[in-house]
């Protein structure tokens, strides 16, 4: 009598601990494909994104970038007497 309660004992705890197991699994690769991916392929194309932006601002022409320059300059010096 004592082995069949052993035998069933052992029985439920290895499916309550495989079930568990798995659903682990399951979750893991939840999170694998849904989180790490999304962040492993989200920043490369959020840094593209970006480089496609700013590359239709530069224009290559030195006077741009200077008047640009000059400009913020000025923000900084108006926001500066402001305070």
């Amino acid at each position: 009598m004592d082995n069949f309660f052993y035998s069933v004992f052992c029985a439920v705890c290895h499916a309550v601990f495989l079930g568990i197991i798995k659903q682990k699994n399951v979750l893991m690769a939840i999170t694998d494909a849904k989180i790490i991916e999304a962040i492993v392929n989200g920043v490369p194309n959020t840094i593209g994104a970006f480089s496609q932006a700013l590359r239709k601002i530069q224009t290559g022409v030195v006077q741009h970038y200077a008047t640009i320059m000059a400009m913020g300059v000025l923000l900084i010096v108006a926001l500066m007497l402001l305070r």
